[in-house]
């Protein structure tokens, strides 16, 4: 697959492919806010791969990354991205390959990506198809991230309520992906949502008047679990004007 943020290519190596009984806007606000809630850089940042006739929206393509960036790459990527992001897709690419000259045989070796490609049927639901794919020095524990993004992504639609058809998942190992054994459990990413999704409630009152000790009972998860996974959103609980992972 391509790159639609750097246009070089690698292989891909996993594929899930599901009906989704939802609208187009909905499924692309849970995808991107789960790649915020990460800190993910994506294509969701830039809006490209719309697909539309007249004024409706019928594709909405996401790219995002698993890479654990320096920060200095983080901060080159995202100032290229805030100026060219909205120009000539080529010339974004060019402008990021010169600015991460020095270090983009590495960088595109080690790449780890996720493609999300979220489009409506004649049924009036939503097909979606992701491809995950790296390169050969790709670190271990990035590609095991993506599986543990995928099963977080799908849980995201179960806890929504939101009925997800299974057509393809590929390699073909089982039905569904298959959840990490290490690292942060799904019971925990799925507790963590939880909590994010309570203080967004408050936040958006303009105050916050719950403690993280009443936000995480109501969660059901520990402060010290909650400090681990999250210690931005920890230290500043009661800002409201900082959104956090929602």
């Amino acid at each position: 697959m391509r790159s639609q943020l750097f246009g070089f290519t690698l292989p891909i190596h996993n594929v899930y492919e599901a009906n989704l009984t939802c609208s187009l806007n909905q499924a692309y606000e849970i995808t991107y806010q789960l790649i915020q809630q990460f800190g993910g850089i994506g294509s969701a940042d830039i809006q490209v791969g719309h697909v539309t006739i007249g004024r409706e929206i019928y594709t909405r393509k996401v790219e995002t990354w698993f890479n654990q960036w320096d920060l200095e790459t983080e901060c080159i990527i995202r100032s290229v991205l805030r100026e060219y992001g909205l120009r000539d897709e080529l010339l974004r690419m060019e402008r990021l390959q010169e600015a991460l000259s020095w270090r983009w045989f590495k960088f595109r070796e080690t790449a780890v990506i996720a493609q999300i490609d979220l489009s409506c049927t004649i049924e009036k639901d939503v097909h979606l198809m992701i491809l995950i794919g790296w390169n050969e020095g790709a670190n271990s524990e990035h590609i095991r991230f993506s599986s543990e993004f995928v099963q977080l992504y799908f849980e995201r639609y179960h806890q929504l309520r939101i009925p997800c058809q299974w057509q393809t998942v590929y390699p073909p190992t089982s039905t569904r992906p298959q959840p990490r054994h290490y690292g942060m459990r799904l019971d925990t990413a799925a507790k963590l949502l939880k909590l994010y999704e309570f203080r967004e409630l408050e936040r958006k009152t303009g105050q916050i008047i719950s403690t993280r000790m009443a936000g995480c009972d109501h969660a059901g998860i520990s402060l010290s679990t909650f400090k681990k996974y999250d210690k931005m959103l920890y230290d500043r609980w009661y800002d409201v004007e900082y959104k956090g992972s929602t």
